[in-house]
């Protein structure tokens, strides 16, 4: 190795001395916090843009109030976000009637977590004493909303983001209860398949035994089968395609059961 090239024997770029804790500080700054902060910025950004247009596009209505816990029910439900309100399929959805948990599968790119993002939109302009994106609707009161998404937010230094996701569950399923609201999107945990499907299961399982209201998006089929057969009372639901082919078109309307795959190599091209 030339001597150009040496950056072992070049004191200024060894180990030693390029990095210490004030430089781990700032690349941690630079590569996980200041993402973080920015994610949660330009999701509030979404949630008041969401209203704007919610108002514009002028399909709202106002939401009856009930004491009962953990009860949404929407009918002709739509998220502003996601697209314009002739073009979109609407949803009739009832939560905290039949079970505390709402679980949606479907293929990739079809729009789950639009679903789930809409209830939580719903839940919190309630709340805010706004009107709601859809055509009449029931809510009860509640606490707190806790959102757990796969990301950066909420991973501790030196931390894996499994681990992070982990934690971050059972830190919830010992603190949440009836009238707390917990948004589960697409977080799995697991070095391979069967160990995903079994541990995101278990804690997921967990989480509805406290009580809380859960909003939960994901393409596992697996997973949601074994929730379906270890908790009996929940209704799982799929968002799927017009015919089961791809190539069809979205029918984001809710209809009960599983989805049938994730056609994940399709939302590639």
């Amino acid at each position: 190795v030339g001597e150009q090239n040496n950056w072992i024997a070049d004191e200024d770029l060894s180990a030693e001395s390029s990095y210490d804790s004030h430089d781990f500080e700032m690349l941690y700054h630079l590569f996980y916090t200041l993402p973080s902060q920015l994610e949660i910025l330009l999701r509030e950004l979404e949630f008041y843009l969401c209203g704007v247009k919610m108002v514009k596009e002028g399909h709202y209505s106002i939401p009856v109030p009930t004491e009962e816990s953990g009860i949404i029910q929407l009918k002709g439900a739509w998220n502003p976000v996601a697209g314009k309100y002739e073009d979109m399929d609407k949803l009739d959805i009832d939560i905290g009637t039949r079970s505390n948990f709402f679980g949606v599968t479907g293929p990739n790119e079809i729009g789950k977590s639009t679903a789930i993002e809409m209830l939580a939109l719903c839940v919190l302009y309630f709340q805010m004493g706004l009107p709601i994106p859809a055509e009449a609707g029931t809510i009860g009161i509640f606490k707190n909303t806790y959102t757990v998404t796969p990301g950066i937010e909420g991973v501790d230094p030196g931390e894996s983001h499994h681990t992070g996701l982990i934690k971050r569950l059972t830190d919830l399923i010992d603190k949440v209860g009836p009238r707390d609201i917990v948004v589960v999107d697409e977080a799995h945990m697991g070095s391979e398949f069967k160990d995903l499907s079994a541990l995101t299961t278990v804690l997921m399982e967990d989480l509805v035994k406290t009580g809380a209201t859960i909003l939960y998006a994901t393409h596992m089929r697996n997973t949601m089968e074994l929730l379906a057969e270890r908790i009996p009372h929940i209704q799982p639901y799929k968002i799927g395609y017009e015919t089961g082919n791809p190539e069809s078109r979205p029918i984001r309307a809710l209809t009960a059961g599983i989805t049938e795959g994730s056609f994940s190599s399709y939302t590639l091209k």
